[in-house]
């Protein structure tokens, strides 16, 4: 009667062994799963905080980039810093033209507004050219070109303002001819309804 109770005992030390071994590697892989997990989850957020410095960095960088080629764009309005670029030997400078042709794009709409000094880009315009380029370097043409500068931020407003005053009055005048053409027309057709009145008057209702 021993020998039963005793197989049986261990057979039930066996079973539950066996079930703690099942349980432990169970609970050892959820837990390697979890780590796994975890590690993939922070992986990820390593990545996605990577990837957004990385475009915060590049949006610094073109923001910088923007306001040193809006200054520098500017600049260009001073005849005396053309002068300076030409003594200095920046303008036989092939790499410096090429950014010249480059700075081309502040003349579009979407760039121009930011532009606080409209002259900067007539003479991006002419440093195109190899003519003035040359040209800037001497003394005599910086001395015209400031001149007439000078000239035209003294005369522009008010030249504009008498050409947007003679536009009006040609305007009005070319109203006033349309209008004293017509009134022949209407001066007849007013002379007539007296006499066209008594007509109408007597005309029968149908």
């Amino acid at each position: 009667m021993d020998s039963p109770s005793l197989d049986a005992a261990e057979a039930a030390a066996q079973t539950a062994a066996a079930m703690a071994l099942a349980t432990s590697s169970s609970s050892s892989l959820s837990s390697a799963a979890a780590s796994a997990s975890a590690s993939a989850l922070a992986s990820a957020s390593a990545s996605d905080d990577a990837a957004t410095h990385a475009l915060a960095v590049q949006s610094a960088q073109h923001k910088i980039r923007f306001q040193l080629e809006l200054e520098f764009v500017q600049c260009l309005a001073n005849v005396q810093y053309l002068h300076y670029l030409g003594q200095q030997g920046y303008l036989t400078q092939t790499t410096f033209i090429n950014y010249l042709k480059y700075l081309l794009y502040w003349k579009k709409p979407e760039y121009a507004r930011f532009i606080r000094f409209p002259h900067c880009l007539y003479f991006l315009d002419l440093l195109q050219e190899p003519v003035f380029r040359t040209e800037i370097t001497k003394k005599p043409c910086v001395d015209f070109v400031a001149e007439q500068q000078l000239w035209h931020w003294q005369f522009y407003g008010r030249n504009r303002s008498a050409a947007a005053a003679a536009a009006v009055a040609a305007a009005a005048t070319a109203a006033a001819a349309s209008t004293d053409a017509s009134k022949p027309i209407t001066a007849q057709a007013e002379l007539l309804m007296p006499a066209l009145r008594p007509l109408q008057q007597d005309a029968p209702i149908s």
